[in-house]
């Protein structure tokens, strides 16, 4: 089973308060018979706009390691949750250099793409 939208990334915003949070969500997550999940934090809503987006992929690898250390057979994903609204255009502009360097790991390329199309490109280019 695949999870497409999931805030398990510590520290980032309304979701894992912390790493040993997440590994705990991860647990569950396998006991439901997840496989693979898509970290999904907030990006461009509210106050979760980040000076440096390598923050969530360092967060994601983490997870992955920590998953790893405690045998959690659960597979993240990068992904964004990417609230639209009336200034994401605006909020895209300010952080293009640095989405730009991080392209393939979000869900913002030349134009948005949804989550969905990216989530699914990466679960099935393995």
């Amino acid at each position: 089973m695949i999870d497409l939208h999931c805030h398990i990334l510590p520290d980032l915003d309304d979701g894992a308060g912390s790493l040993d949070e997440a590994v705990e969500m991860a647990r569950i997550a396998e006991r439901d018979g997840i496989e693979k999940i898509a970290a999904t934090p907030h990006l461009f809503r509210d106050n979760f706009v980040y000076e440096d987006l390598g923050t969530i992929e360092e967060r994601r690898r983490e997870l992955s390691e920590a998953l790893k250390v405690n045998k959690i057979q659960v597979e993240l994903f990068p992904g964004a949750e990417a609230h639209i609204s009336h200034n994401l255009i605006d909020e895209i502009k300010k952080t293009e250099a640095i989405l730009s360097s991080i392209r393939a790991l979000t869900c913002l390329s030349n134009f948005l793409l949804t989550m969905f199309f990216l989530v699914l490109k990466s679960f099935f280019s393995n």
